[in-house]
């Protein structure tokens, strides 16, 4: 037995052993040993991997007279290709042997040595099988404050020449497990990786890892357990928000969910900046208490607690307001005069703070883009007083004064006017008794013709001065 272990150890430092010069190709050789008896053809797995842009012919051979080798393929693609390498014995002598591989590029300088071992048994030796041995290794990465998911990693070594066909491993802690299945080839070493979530709810708490590995040996199992890993969960505090928007009829309505997801309950707030006229059109659900500039809603949580605020913004009054005044401008722009009248006065004669005499200016602006035709302009004059027979200004005298009932009446007659054009009308009126402090004058009239058959009238301003 001692003689075996010898052996075992041997093939474990040698097959250590491996020479590559600088090479523009790999190779690799599973397994590594073998155990059979005289008159046994083996066979191993031999995958190559080169990047060349055509396939490759590689010499594959030993520099072992006891023993030949014969691979499936001698040409390898680009890429990686996997073939079987058969050993065949010569020396029909049961020992232990190192067989040298050499694989070489037959376009190439690049080599490749490999040794293999094998156990060769006389036909009467007894074929001893070795027990299962397997290493377990167990790293867990940095467990934060946050409890996002940390990563173990488990380092696996198939310790014998033993093909292990299931490999259980159970991981267990106070406040999780796991099982995982996975094989081992024969002194295999092997990673395995998986995230560990805790809940984010999970109390602090210091905890421990256990690790078992069980190997089926035929119809037994064999259990390696690994040394305890200790870590430790610690208090943290942290919110979530999220917020759902929706319009509905000229109606913004934000809904806010604020939720613990820390380990740790506290007082968690929530803050809606708002300005002065926004604060006007929103409501805010119920607990918020408002501040300069914003509302607030505050709530004592618990883990995994949550609240739920609303804030809902009315964009129908403004919406209204702009309306209303974009009907007004449209109605404004629609039913105005394209004519304004414009009535000044300037006072010409007057003593000791009696007026005697006034000159009106009625002033016609065509604001329009089109001609204005058929102008008719009418002016009452006031009960005292008379028009002078002279015409200031040079303007159109008016046709004669009409005899209303309680007052007299001027009126021009305008055969058209242009588009932005003005026209100035102006007549010079006399008290016939003198009038003081205050002058009231009514306001002119106008009409006109736009287009065809539309008739319009516009008036004037009325005069109140003081004197």
């Amino acid at each position: 037995m001692n003689k075996i272990k010898l052996i075992l150890i041997l093939t474990l430092l040698i097959t250590c052993v491996s020479l590559s010069y600088a090479l523009d190709f790999s190779a690799e050789i599973t397994p590594e040993s073998r155990t059979i008896k005289i008159d046994e053809i083996v066979d191993f797995n031999l995958t190559i991997t080169h990047q060349s842009n055509s396939s490759i012919f590689f010499d594959i051979v030993s520099d072992s007279n006891s023993w030949g080798v014969k691979p499936d393929s001698n040409f390898f693609p680009q890429g990686s290709k996997k073939t079987k390498l058969l050993l065949i014995d010569y020396t029909n002598t049961s020992g232990f042997y190192g067989v040298p591989i050499i694989v070489k590029p037959r376009n190439n300088t690049g080599i490749w040595k490999k040794i293999l071992f094998i156990h060769l048994l006389g036909q009467n030796d007894y074929l001893q099988d070795y027990l299962p041995a397997v290493r377990t290794e167990v790293n867990l990465g940095k467990v934060n404050e946050t409890n996002e998911p940390s990563n173990i990693t488990l380092n696996l070594v198939n310790q014998n020449i033993k093909n292990l066909s299931r490999v259980d491993i159970k991981i267990r802690s106070n406040i999780f497990s796991k099982d995982i299945t996975t094989t081992l080839l024969p002194l295999e070493r092997k990673k395995l990786f998986f995230d560990l979530n805790l809940a984010p709810d999970t109390p602090p708490q210091k905890d421990s890892i256990s690790t078992t590995t069980i190997v089926f040996d035929k119809t037994k199992p064999y259990q390696f357990i690994t040394q305890m890993l200790d870590y430790e969960i610690t208090y943290f505090k942290k919110q979530k928000i999220s917020e759902e928007t929706t319009w509905k009829y000229f109606i913004l309505l934000k809904e806010i969910t604020v939720q613990n997801v820390g380990n740790l309950p506290g007082l968690f707030s929530y803050q809606e900046n708002v300005g002065f006229f926004t604060r006007l059109l929103t409501t805010p659900s119920k607990s918020a208490i408002y501040e300069k500039g914003f509302y607030k809603w505050e709530a004592y949580l618990q883990p995994e607690e949550m609240i739920r605020v609303s804030i809902a913004i009315n964009y129908w009054p403004p919406t209204i307001l702009v309306l209303i005044i974009l009907l007004t401008v449209c109605c404004y722009f629609i039913l105005r005069s394209p004519i304004i009248l414009t009535k000044k006065i300037k006072i010409i004669n007057a003593y000791n703070g009696m007026i005697k005499e006034v000159i009106v200016m009625i002033k016609l602006d065509n604001i329009s883009k089109k001609k204005i035709k058929d102008i008719k302009i009418y002016d009452l004059l006031p009960q005292n007083a008379q028009v002078s027979k002279t015409t200031p200004l040079q303007t159109l005298a008016p046709l004669g004064p009409i005899n209303l009932e309680k007052a007299k009446r001027l009126h021009w007659r305008i055969d058209h006017l242009p588009a932005r054009a003005s026209y100035l009308l102006a007549y010079q009126i006399m008290y016939s008794t003198p009038i003081s402090k205050r002058i009231l004058l009514d306001r002119a009239h106008g009409k006109f013709t736009l287009g065809k058959f539309r008739v319009k009238i516009t008036r004037s301003n009325k005069i109140k001065m003081e004197v």
